[in-house]
């Protein structure tokens, strides 16, 4: 046993009982597959692993963010401690950036069916609903694959996707004293599984990048629900390989009969949540118990929810919105109800507050909207059922930033721009970049040398040492409002009102 998965097997997994159990193993290969970044499998690391990586955008299967390399190391090294089946792992990598398109997403899931895989874990989280992911989902349910996703990192009782569609199996984190600080929750969540400083692997580069350090076994340690997910996903495979027949909704029921550690979470309406905590041993303990020959009666999965695709236009001072409803298998609803939709203001130090509620008439399940937005600041846009208690499937986050401003143009030297730069809003961070020409829209379109920030309204000193070039200002991530300044041009006008 690896040292360093020794606090995962002793206090939180209980693996160390399993290999005692008579489990009577089945025939034939067992494969999880994975969509997540990639998997840098010519690591040394993964020298003795069972695993491949496959690429869904006809590009390299290499993966340059570490993500995916990270839950291939988790998956595979906790699968080394156990001799009594092979296990094959395939990384299917949908991208390039920690945000996976959703495009990319859908083909890894049609790779994964045609790969005929046991296990599906999809290490990617959203707050909306997708119709030809839920199609595909449904698909690979129906073949036996058991489907799971994260829940969410650093959200609250937020709806994601694809984690809480009724045929995936949704995972959050849990720490030794009970739900970690990270982990998402809501009334979709099925378990909870180890998600705190998870040891495995990272490239030298990417861990310098991330400002982590390696421990004695050239391992990092990173929390989240996508790490949950991994784990969770080794368990799936290893119930697949001692039986076949157990699917999805088979699987659901087993955590939900055999995992006896549960822990509760309070939610803001309605009953709290009682959320099992896995532990490898309870489930195997509770299936060396079941008779040998038992009814392989399937477990039917019923969704009444209806789920909405929600799609956005950002005009200049409103927010265009247009919705579509479906079922959980993405096949469409037609039908005529009138909903709430509230826009709430967040303030980083207080709750959120209402702005504005208005009433939406949804025809043969389609409807379009005009939300008008006010200036700046962080806004969430809900839609309530007046017949549900609970917030529907989607909710839209949206901010406005402020326009940054310079507040003073100096030079330090012959070769150098100094700026102050401040935001209008003073809970809006501003950021600005360094071009090599001049950028009229989108600084993401030119070539890019550094990118800074400024935290909050903090002035600081922005300089450029020679050449010519651009500052470009912006908030938050948005382009909507920017400020490009002419470095050559600032350069040489504050050179003459200097004067010789």
């Amino acid at each position: 046993m690896s040292p360093s998965y020794a606090w995962l097997d002793n206090d939180l997994l209980g693996i160390h009982h399993m290999e005692k159990l008579p489990l009577r193993v089945q025939q034939g290969k067992v494969r999880i597959a994975y969509i997540d970044t990639g998997c840098n499998i010519d690591d040394p690391f993964f020298q003795s692993a069972k695993i491949l990586s496959v690429d869904m955008n006809g590009e390299s299967a290499a993966d340059q963010v570490g993500h995916g390399t990270f839950v291939g190391s988790v998956m595979t090294r906790l699968l080394d401690q156990y001799s009594w089946h092979p296990i094959e792992v395939i990384a299917i990598r949908a991208g390039n950036s920690p945000s996976l398109p959703t495009e990319s997403i859908c083909r890894g899931i049609e790779r994964a069916i045609k790969l005929n895989v046991d296990v599906l874990s999809i290490e990617a989280c959203n707050l909306f609903f997708h119709p030809r992911m839920a199609m595909l989902v449904t698909a690979a349910v129906s073949r036996g694959i058991i489907v799971i996703a994260p829940a969410g990192n650093f959200l609250k009782e937020q709806t994601t996707f694809p984690a809480s569609l009724k045929r995936v199996i949704s995972c959050g984190s849990y720490e030794q004293a009970g739900l970690a600080e990270h982990s998402n929750y809501n009334r979709d969540l099925d378990v909870l599984a180890p998600g705190y400083l998870i040891p495995g692997r990272l490239a030298e580069p990417v861990a310098r990048q991330m400002g982590l350090s390696k421990d004695g076994n050239g391992l990092c340690h990173l929390s989240g629900t996508s790490f949950a997910a991994a784990i969770l996903s080794v368990l799936a495979a290893l119930v697949k390989s001692v039986d076949k027949q157990i699917g999805a909704a088979e699987f659901r029921d087993l955590l939900d009969k055999s995992l006896t550690r549960r822990t509760e979470i309070a939610v803001s309406i309605g009953a709290s949540l009682n959320v099992p905590l896995l532990r490898f041993d309870d489930v195997f303990t509770y299936m060396s118990r079941l008779p040998a020959q038992r009814s392989a009666a399937p477990v039917k999965i019923y969704d009444t929810k209806v789920y909405w695709e929600v799609r956005c236009t950002p005009a200049h001072r409103w927010l265009q919105l247009g919705l579509e409803s479906y079922e959980s298998d993405g096949t469409a609803v037609r039908l005529n109800v009138s909903l709430q939709m509230k826009l709430l203001y967040i303030d980083p130090s207080e709750d959120p507050s209402v702005v504005c509620s208005t009433s939406v008439e949804v025809s043969k399940g389609v409807a379009n909207i005009e939300l008008p937005l006010p200036a700046y600041g962080r806004y969430r846009v809900l839609l309530v059922d007046p017949r549900q208690k609970e917030p529907l499937n989607n909710t839209l986050f949206w901010h406005r930033p402020a326009k940054p401003v310079v507040t003073e143009v100096s030079m330090g030297d012959n070769t150098c721009l100094l700026l102050k730069v401040k935001a209008l809003h003073p809970e809006l961070d501003i950021y600005y970049r360094l071009g090599d020409t001049r950028i009229e829209v989108d600084p993401s379109l030119g070539p890019v040398h550094e990118t800074f920030a400024i935290q909050k309204d903090e002035a600081v000193a922005l300089t450029r040492e020679d050449g010519r070039g651009n500052f470009v200002c912006y908030c938050d991530g948005m382009f909507s409002d920017i400020l490009v300044i002419d470095y050559e041009i600032e350069r040489r006008r504050l050179a003459d009102a200097s004067g010789p």
